[in-house]
């Protein structure tokens, strides 16, 4: 790159001498005041009250208001009668079913049975096979079985469980009441018919019947905490108010439901349960269907009842027993009397209410338990309630 020439540097010039300033100092002009230079007065400041520190208001929380308890009443009835079955009409009334290997169970949605249909299915299989077992038949086709959610009308009240055994269909009064166990005995009896129909045949009485099926549901009743069909025949037999077997044989008393009138089913569950264990089940599967002890047994029906009553004296009975004493059976007359005043409440329009019902439900455990103390609590409450039961 070629370097660019400089310019040559100026001279300095001294600068000029100044004079010095004069230090006399030169009076100021006195200010006038103007308007402009006046002051103005600042105008006041206004007090401000400094506000007082309140404390937070603790919002109050309102619980809402108790509901009032909804009063339950017992159903008057459940509409269909045991006196006319119709199976169409019971599946309209009862729509919902469960099913399990052997059993259609029809029930209420939104009823008691719905919350326990699964158990009471279990207890039901569990039955059948107790029942196959002990008689060595078996059930020959599908079983509906209609869980009725009330009582059964008249004069059906007292029945429990009913077994239309051509149509393999049984019905149940089912409405929530009793234990598991007594669910289990209820269901166990019913399906008794119905497996002795279909393997042994039809029975020649109502007393070998309803004898068998009371002694099959045995095992359940034990397993309650009642006193065994043994222990009740025995209390009978030593008061002196049993019916004798001759009697429930030929037709003259009635089996008209347990809550009325338990005596002729457990007298007859007794005396099968007597021939069983003596005799053997294939000699009583032969008298089931044709009514002839002495073809069978080698004895007149008066000459086995005579040897049933010494059994209940003997240490072979089936316990447990009833306590001595007559509270036991006095227990169970008021029991099944308080059901009949249940009964003819309902009939004549009076509202009674769960509770109450409830109280008897409870008096009628404990009698079969024979447990006196509760049943003196228990049926006092029921029929007090009972009195004050409206229309």
């Amino acid at each position: 790159m070629t370097p660019t020439a400089t310019a040559p540097l100026q001279t300095m010039t001294a600068a000029p001498t100044v004079p010095p300033l004069p230090m006399t100092p030169t009076a100021m002009p006195a200010s006038s005041p103007t308007a402009a230079s006046t002051p103005t007065a600042l105008p006041p400041i206004a007090a401000t009250a400094i506000p007082t520190l309140v404390a937070p208001v603790t919002p109050t929380v309102v619980a809402p208001p108790t509901p009032s308890p909804v009063t339950a009443f017992v159903s008057k009835e459940f509409p269909a009668s045991l006196e006319w079955v119709d199976t169409a009409r019971l599946d309209t009334l009862l729509p919902a079913v469960y099913t399990t290997p052997h059993l259609s169970i029809h029930y209420l949605p939104g009823s008691g049975a719905e919350r326990t249909v699964g158990v009471f299915a279990d207890d039901a299989e569990a039955a059948i096979v107790h029942i196959q077992t002990s008689l060595g038949v078996q059930l020959s086709a599908r079983e509906d079985i209609y869980l009725a959610y009330t009582f059964f009308p008249p004069p059906d009240s007292g029945v429990k469980g009913y077994t239309l055994s051509g149509d393999h269909a049984i019905l149940l009064m089912y409405d929530g009441s009793g234990t598991r166990d007594e669910r289990q005995y209820m269901v166990a009896h019913e399906l008794t018919h119905q497996i002795a129909h279909d393997g042994i045949g039809t029975a020649a009485s109502v007393m070998l019947s309803e004898g068998l099926a009371m002694d099959m549901e045995q095992r359940y009743m034990l397993r309650n905490g009642d006193v065994s069909l043994d222990g009740f025949a025995r209390a009978v037999l030593d008061d002196g108010s049993y019916i004798p077997i001759t009697a429930l044989s030929n037709g003259n008393v009635g089996f008209l439901g347990q809550l009325f009138y338990r005596r002729p089913y457990d007298e007859a569950g007794s005396f099968v349960h007597y021939l069983i264990i003596t005799y053997g089940v294939a000699r009583f599967k032969r008298v089931y269907t044709t009514d002839d002890y002495v073809d069978t047994y080698g004895a007149t029906l008066f000459d086995l009842q005579s040897a049933w009553e010494q059994y209940l004296r003997s240490a072979r009975v089936q316990s447990p027993l009833a306590p001595p004493g007559p509270a036991y059976l006095q227990d169970i007359k008021a029991v099944q009397a308080g059901y009949a005043d249940l009964f003819n409440a309902l009939i004549n329009g009076r509202q009674v209410t769960t509770d109450t019902y409830r109280a008897l439900d409870d008096a009628r455990i404990a009698a079969d338990r024979a447990d006196h103390v509760t049943v003196a609590a228990q049926l006092p409450r029921f029929e007090q309630a009972l009195q004050q039961a409206s229309l």
